[in-house]
C-alpha cells in the first residue's frame, strides 16, 4: 500500500509541473511589451519633430512666415557675412612664432594629437597663463601621476624665475 501511495502523489506533482503557464499571464506580458514600445515609439517621434522644427527655424525654413508677420528685419547680406580671421588678428594663444626663453617642444613616440602649431601655441599659452590652467581640472586620470590641474600636464617644471625649464609631454597627446 505505501508504495501506490507514493506513486499517486509522484503523478501529482508531475501533472501540476507540466502544465501550460496561464494565459493570462503571457497576453499580460505581451501587452505590457506593446505599451512600452509605443510609449518609445511617441515620445521618440516628438523628440525628432522638435529637433526638425528647430534646425529648420535655425537655417530660415520659415522665413516666408516670418516675413508676412513682420518680425523679419532687412540686415544687409555684407552685415551678416563674417570675414575669415587672419593670424594677424589671433591672440597669443595662436601666435606662430616661438617665445624667446621656452625649451623645445618634447618628442614623443606616438603621433601627437594636433598639428606642431597647435601644439606650440597651446604649451606657450600654458607657459604664459599659469594662474588660467590652474583652475583648470585635467579629466585623463593624470592626478595618478601628481597633477594637480590642466596646468602639470604642459609645464614639467619651471626655473627660480618662474620660466619653463622643462615640458611634460602628457599635453602632446
Amino acid at each position: 500500500m505505501g508504495s501506490r501511495k507514493h506513486k499517486k502523489s509522484h503523478t501529482r506533482q508531475v501533472s501540476r509541473s507540466a502544465r501550460p503557464a496561464p494565459v493570462a499571464n503571457s497576453s499580460r506580458g505581451l501587452i505590457l511589451f506593446l505599451v512600452t514600445l509605443a510609449s518609445v515609439a511617441i515620445v521618440f517621434t516628438i523628440y525628432t519633430t522638435n529637433d526638425t522644427q528647430s534646425a529648420n527655424s535655425a537655417t530660415g525654413v520659415n522665413a516666408k512666415a516670418r516675413t508676412s508677420v513682420g518680425l523679419q528685419t532687412s540686415i544687409p547680406r555684407a552685415a551678416t557675412q563674417q570675414q575669415p580671421t587672419t593670424g594677424e588678428n589671433r591672440g597669443p594663444v595662436a601666435s606662430r612664432e616661438s617665445v624667446s626663453g621656452l625649451p623645445p617642444l618634447p618628442l614623443v613616440r606616438f603621433p601627437a594629437a594636433r598639428p606642431p602649431e597647435v601644439l606650440r601655441s597651446v604649451y606657450e599659452f600654458a607657459a604664459n597663463n599659469p594662474e588660467v590652467l590652474n583652475y583648470v581640472p585635467c579629466f585623463c586620470g593624470c592626478e595618478n601621476f601628481g597633477h594637480v590641474s590642466s596646468h602639470d600636464c604642459f609645464v614639467d617644471h619651471r626655473n627660480q624665475d618662474g620660466q619653463v625649464a622643462a615640458w611634460d609631454a602628457h599635453g602632446m597627446g
